[in-house]
């Protein structure tokens, strides 16, 4: 333990003095004094000079020499030794009126005393003597506490304002007070930061710039699945495509096919794979996931995965190399699935018999404009489509298309009665009698149902499967086609028929599904519920924005860390992967709070558990503000507190902010406590 002086004790040396001493080694020090007589040889003169008025009878001045007269003690009279020689050099002792003191015995006498007491100093040169325990200053309390929560509260500003001390400085022990005022401020402000705080088991202390308020189990759940789709959305939005962006089918499945063959192609992990091919690794890993199983059941997948399986090995010249068919199916697979995406997946919720679509296509340089009408590979019945409305648009104007047509048959029946009968002629009159022959039995189309109901004159009752294929004038540049589904049929109920219009030579298999084509059903129907349980397989793995992707990943709280099915997305275990540490760190503490709050109620087996988490908890957060580590007996006070809550019947977090309170109005937190045990100089 050090020794400190006390204010009586404390050394008056200049300060030029007091800095050498606390400077410099000892032994370093110049001599400042001529050699110290000895005691014993000044006694004499003092007896016979000072002690009549300052010892036994006589004690002028409160000053008792006498007392000293076996040992001058001048480190515990350092005070008074320094009184005696200013007023013996000053000429004030002994007074006029007294015996004087023989110059020889005064030089002495002074020269004794200033070489004891400046070996007094030099003996304590270091020590600062007793210092006045320091509180934080206003401004030290608001640093305190940002450090402790990350956010800046300015409580400070409502204390009672610091003042400064003789030196200048509102940081000297001896100027901060804690007033009966001040101490109020400081409970006030205490509860105010409890009040803000959120304290769970998982993710610990943290806290909120506004006053939160008493939360229930139901807040505590939908809070902390807001705060868990909040993260999961903010750590993957950065690495998920974005709307419009290309996904790179062909590519991922081309990576795909190699890592199938890769005893030929020499592939070494998909990691390679993706890394060669700047891919995300996570998605190539869902194609590859999604390509070898048959889960999600959906025809609409089918349309990639089983084609994909079924494309052509290496060659065996060239295993490196993909194959021209490889690649070219590649990137059919590639256009099929972003006509899906580009119109369909949004619309297809929307669709039903009363709703009629009316598809378009540019014709320019086409001979021939195909009507089809698909019946999505499952069977024909109810799927019998009437179309009404045929726009055919032509370089000078825009007209109904089988108004052109009577008109070209017409022109057509003219020219071939005014053709003379040579043989010169006969090609011509071939092409015209064809081109008749087509027009007529088009038209004969018109008004007729297969089950003998009236329709619209000029409309067309179409059945699928089925593809009409209509003549062009050579200045067509587009065709659009308005159609739906006959609600009049009594097997509408088992309706699932695509329709469309297509210039594709071959037109569109109308026997299978046709990609990027709408499906006509009656909603509400069984089948309708079959086709759109197919359609949310597609629709569910592959995302049709960003927004929905972001939807998929946040799901994830859901799973208990099972990956989804989607392609563009990422499973826990993925995402932490791009993550940071300190990113990576909330994810896990966030599940724990779910563990225990994902009911409306806290299950009775976890209560124990939950308690222990949040005592240590309080406790890391009272070693950080205490700025040291807690000894058992202040853990237990802290443990006593938050139990004494619970049996007050407080909910679980303010059980606990009354233990934060407690924290920040103790001394060890107000104060700039000093450990007394340590040995040196402190």
């Amino acid at each position: 333990m050090s020794r400190f002086c006390t204010p009586s004790q404390r050394p008056r040396l200049p300060l030029l003095l007091c800095g050498l001493a606390a400077a410099l080694p000892l032994s370093t020090l110049p001599a400042l004094a001529a050699p110290e007589p000895a005691w014993e040889a000044l006694l004499p003169a003092l007896q016979s000079t000072c002690f009549d008025c300052h010892g036994g009878k006589k004690t002028k001045g409160g000053v008792d020499l006498k007392r000293l007269e076996k040992d001058p003690s001048v480190l515990a009279e350092y005070s008074l030794w320094t009184k005696v020689v200013d007023a013996i050099k000053s000429g004030e002792m002994p007074p006029e009126d007294s015996k004087p003191l023989a110059e020889a015995d005064r030089k002495s006498l002074v020269a004794w005393a200033e070489a004891a007491l400046e070996k007094a100093a030099l003996s304590n040169a270091g020590d600062p003597g007793p210092v006045t325990l320091r509180r934080l200053t206003n401004a030290e309390y608001d640093n305190a506490l940002r450090d402790l929560t990350g956010i800046a509260f300015p409580f400070g500003r409502d204390f009672v304002p610091d003042g400064g001390g003789g030196e200048g400085f509102s940081n000297i022990g001896d100027a901060l007070f804690i007033s009966p005022q001040q101490l109020d401020k400081y409970f006030a402000a205490a509860r105010k930061l409890a009040d803000r705080s959120l304290i769970l088991p998982g993710t610990g202390i943290r806290f909120r710039e506004h006053h939160l308020g008493v939360r229930g189990p139901a807040q505590f759940k939908s809070d902390t699945e807001q705060e868990m789709v909040v993260w999961y959305q903010k750590m993957a939005e950065p690495h998920l495509p974005k709307d419009g962006e290309d996904l790179r089918i062909a590519e991922y499945l081309l990576a795909c096919w190699k890592w199938k063959h890769r005893e030929a192609t020499g592939a070494l992990s998909l990691e390679s794979l993706a890394k060669e091919a700047k891919l995300s690794l996570p998605f190539l890993e869902n194609w590859w996931n999604f390509l070898q199983k048959d889960d999600p059941k959906s025809r609409f997948l089918d349309l990639t995965r089983i084609p994909w399986r079924e494309l052509p090995a290496p060659d065996p010249a060239a295993p490196q190399t993909p194959p021209s068919p490889v690649l070219d199916r590649l990137a059919v697979l590639d256009k099929e699935l972003n006509s899906w995406f580009r119109s369909v997946l949004r619309a297809q919720q929307d669709s039903d018999e009363l709703k009629p679509q009316s598809p378009e296509t540019l014709v320019a340089g086409q001979s021939h404009v195909h009507l089809v009408v698909g019946d999505l590979g499952d069977g024909s019945q109810g799927d019998l489509v009437l179309v009404d409305s045929f726009e055919l648009h032509r370089k000078a104007k825009k007209e109904n298309y089988f108004e052109w047509l009577t008109a070209r048959r017409d022109a057509d029946r003219a020219q071939l009665g005014a053709l003379p009968s040579s043989p010169a002629e006969a090609p011509q009159r071939v092409t015209l009698q064809k081109q008749i022959d087509e027009a007529e039995h088009l038209l004969a189309l018109l008004g007729k149902h297969p089950a003998g109901r009236p329709i619209e004159p000029g409309a067309l009752a179409l059945q699928a499967p089925t593809v009409l294929s209509l003549p062009l004038p050579p200045d067509a540049t587009r065709f659009r086609a308005r159609g739906k589904l006959d609600v009049a049929s009594p097997e509408l109920e088992f309706a699932s028929a695509q329709w469309t219009v297509s210039v594709a030579n071959p037109p569109p298999d109308p026997t299978r599904i046709i990609p990027g084509v709408i499906t006509l059903w009656k909603r509400g129907t069984e089948t309708q519920k079959r086709v759109a349980g197919d359609f949310s397989g597609l629709h569910n793995l592959f995302s049709l924005n960003l927004e929905h992707r972001l939807n998929q990943v946040a799901q994830n709280r859901y799973r208990g860390g099972k990956p989804g099915p989607s392609i563009y997305y990422f499973s826990d275990d993925q995402l932490l992967s791009l993550l940071t540490p300190e990113q990576r760190r909330h994810l896990p503490a966030m599940r724990e709070d779910w563990r225990f709050v994902a009911s409306r109620t806290i299950p009775k087996p976890l209560e124990p558990e939950w308690d222990a988490k949040v005592r240590a908890h309080l406790e890391s957060f009272a070693a950080k503000a205490w700025r040291r580590p807690l000894v058992p007996e202040e853990k237990a006070q802290l443990a006593a507190i938050y139990q004494q809550g619970i049996a007050q019947e407080l909910d679980r977090e303010s059980a606990a902010r009354e233990v934060l309170v407690r924290i920040l109005v103790a001394p060890s937190f107000l104060f700039k406590l000093e450990d007394g045990s340590r040995p040196e100089v402190h």
